[in-house]
C-alpha cells in the first residue's frame, strides 16, 4: 500500500505519458483509426482504450483530434447533398434524423399477457422464451375458442336453445365442461 492507502500497481509501468497526447492529436487528425493510434504510440489497440477511459486529457486529445478530421468530410457531404447527389441526401438525411430516414424499422413484440419486451439487456433465451410463451397463449385462445364452440354446441343438444359462445366466461365453460363429459 502507498501513503494514500491505495493499492500499489503490479506488472510492467504504463507507458503513458502526457506527452502522447500531442502525438495523438496528431495522427488522429488526419482520421487515423484507433488501431494506428496504437501503432504511432507503439501499444495495443486495447492499450488505447484504457487509456481513454483513465486519462482525460489523453481521451479528449482523440476526441478533438476525430472531429477536426470529421469536419471537412461532413462539409463535402452536405455540399455533395446540397448539390443533388441522392446517396449523400440520404447518408445525410438517415444521420441527423434517424427516425424518420432510417432504414431500421422498429419492431415492438408483446409479451403474451400484454406490454412491450423491453430489449435493453435481454439474452436469446429470454426473447425464445418469451415467444414460446406468445404462441403458447396463441394456441390457448384458440383452444379456448374451439372448446366454447364444442360446449354451446352440446349445451345447444341438451337444453335445446341457442347460445352465443363469446357470452360464455371461463367459470362457465368450465362447469359445462364438466357436465358434458359426465353424460
Amino acid at each position: 500500500m502507498t501513503q494514500s492507502n491505495r493499492p500499489t500497481r503490479r506488472g510492467r509501468p504504463s507507458k503513458y505519458s502526457p506527452a502522447l497526447c500531442e502525438r495523438v492529436e496528431s495522427t488522429a487528425e488526419h482520421g487515423a483509426t484507433l488501431v494506428q493510434i496504437a501503432v504511432a504510440c507503439d501499444v495495443c489497440t486495447s492499450t488505447v482504450k484504457t487509456w481513454m477511459r483513465e486519462f482525460p486529457e489523453f481521451s479528449a486529445a482523440v476526441t478533438r483530434a476525430r472531429a477536426r478530421a470529421d469536419a471537412p468530410v461532413e462539409s463535402a457531404l452536405y455540399h455533395a447533398a446540397l448539390s443533388g447527389d441522392n446517396v449523400a441526401i440520404k447518408i445525410w438525411l438517415s444521420n441527423r434524423r434517424p427516425h424518420e430516414w432510417s432504414d431500421a424499422k422498429r419492431v415492438e413484440v408483446k409479451r403474451a399477457g400484454g406490454g412491450a419486451i423491453e430489449y435493453a439487456n435481454v439474452s436469446d433465451a429470454d426473447l425464445i422464451a418469451e415467444a414460446e410463451a406468445i404462441i403458447g397463449a396463441s394456441k390457448a385462445r384458440a383452444s379456448a375458442d374451439d372448446a366454447r364452440v364444442r360446449l354451446t354446441s352440446a349445451v345447444d343438444r341438451i337444453a335445446g336453445a341457442t347460445i352465443d359462445p363469446r357470452m360464455l366466461s371461463d367459470g362457465v365453460l368450465d362447469a359445462l365442461e364438466a357436465a358434458t363429459v359426465d353424460e
